[in-house]
């Protein structure tokens, strides 16, 4: 009976359109030799394991699926399941392809794009993350909770992801596969479509292949691993070599409205650290990021960066934010932006915070409303000099001059919003009351 289940599942698992629908189980299948079980099951198991494969002169086999290969580019990406790995072109032997498992996956997608449902996908998940088509697999799982946010198998696997299935050595490949495909049961076929992912002219085309390269360098930034030193590296030198269309490339993926996850958003942090572009457009959007960003972890590490950076556009920015969440009458008036600028200011760790909303206070009255009234004529008196050859003479001249008189109708204090953003960051009252703020700012480290 297992071994019918797992020859019916190799079917289907190349052919989602094959037997897979009229599956029947033969009693027979019980009087099979031990031999003609351990074929089947490595057919099986050969198609379950297919992954791309990257030799090493070492002589290891590194097995998952290459999202980056360009000729020329000094590193190769692939996805070992939730983890990209970076290797040194200088160090790969060889490279080998599973081609047939990602025209099976064409294929597949190219099924589903007029159902575009979440079950869809969701079964097209299941089958890219059993052929190791990691990066496939993370595609369609987010396809199914965009198409479905409720997805309850979808969202369980998204909060808890479960372990990858790792390369196995040939002397345990055949047992594993017999026990793992023993638990899978005959899915449903999926109707013809075509690639969800459209055509794009051709230099968006080149745009997002370069977008992506670069994105697989910042990644590699990320890693804490020190084996992964000499990646880190070559990305930050990759990066450097083409620093300004790389800079654009990373401050996009921290637009909001380009919605990234959150290993992106971190990944362009991480690309903003090695390039250091100083502009007062990084400044804004790091302050943004760190203030607003929907991770918690890309604000904390934005906040971090703006540290280390010594970014004061970015300080100013946030310092801003904050006092703009307090009226003129120093009551809250935007709770929530008090709350998350307050925070990340507070992260900064840094006096100069305080001396920026203690001047911000100083600054207590200005103008807030003015009329222009009808204009008036006014005398300037002058005079030239006419040098000739025999004397020097001294013409008077007067000119009338119209200036437009300002009529200030109101002026406005700023001192109540500073002060109460001051109280609020620090935990301490003195109201509005400088002298007492500036003497306690002075005595803060």
């Amino acid at each position: 009976m297992i071994g019918a289940k797992i020859y019916f599942y190799a079917i289907d698992n190349r052919n989602p359109s094959s037997i897979i629908q009229n599956v029947r189980v033969f009693p027979r299948m019980m009087l099979m030799s031990k031999c003609f079980l351990s074929i089947v099951a490595f057919v099986c198991v050969s198609s379950i394991l297919a992954a791309d494969r990257v030799t090493m002169i070492s002589g290891s086999d590194i097995e998952g699926q290459v999202v980056r290969d360009t000729p020329g580019d000094p590193l190769v990406a692939i996805n070992t399941g939730g983890k990209l790995t970076l290797l040194n072109r200088s160090d790969i032997s060889a490279i080998t392809l599973d081609d047939d498992g990602r025209a099976d996956y064409a294929k597949r997608l190219n099924a589903i794009k007029k159902i575009n449902a979440a079950a869809a996908h969701f079964e097209l998940y299941t089958w890219a993350l059993s052929q190791r088509f990691f990066d496939y697999a993370e595609r369609e799982l987010a396809a199914t909770l965009a198409s479905d946010p409720r997805h309850a198998e979808a969202r369980k696997i998204a909060l808890n992801p479960p372990p990858f299935p790792a390369a196995v050595s040939p002397k345990t490949e055949v047992v594993a596969g017999v026990q793992e495909l023993a638990v899978i049961r005959p899915r449903d076929a999926v109707a013809d479509a075509g690639p969800v992912i459209g055509i794009r002219p051709s230099a968006d085309r080149v745009r997002a292949e370069f977008d992506d390269k670069i994105m697989i360098y910042c990644k590699a930034l990320m890693s804490a691993s020190s084996a992964d030193e000499s990646a880190r590296k070559t990305a930050a030198t990759a990066l450097a070599l083409d620093r300004v269309k790389a800079t654009e490339t990373v401050f996009a993926q921290l637009d909001p409205a380009r919605n990234a996850d959150e290993q992106t958003r971190l990944a362009a942090l991480a690309g903003i650290d090695v390039l250091k572009p100083a502009t007062p457009e990084v400044s804004k959007r790091l302050a943004q990021v760190a203030i607003a960003d929907r991770f918690i972890p890309v604000r904390k590490q934005a906040v971090a960066l703006i540290k280390s950076r010594n970014d004061e556009g970015a300080m100013n920015a946030m310092v801003n934010a904050f006092i703009g969440a307090f009226g003129d009458n120093g009551q809250v008036r935007d709770p929530i932006m008090q709350a998350a600028a307050g925070e990340a200011l507070k992260g900064l760790d840094d006096k100069r915070v305080l001396t920026s909303i203690q001047y911000r206070a100083t600054t207590e009255i200005r103008t807030a409303v003015t009329d222009l009234n009808a204009l008036t004529t006014r005398q300037i008196d002058s005079y030239t000099v006419n040098s000739g050859a025999q004397a020097t003479v001294i013409v008077p001249l007067s000119f009338p001059i119209q200036f437009p008189e300002l009529n200030i109708t109101s002026v406005k204090t700023t001192v109540c919003a500073p002060c109460a953003a001051l109280s609020s960051l620090t935990g301490q009252n003195f109201g509005n009351d400088l002298d007492q703020w500036a003497k306690w700012i002075r005595m803060q480290k």
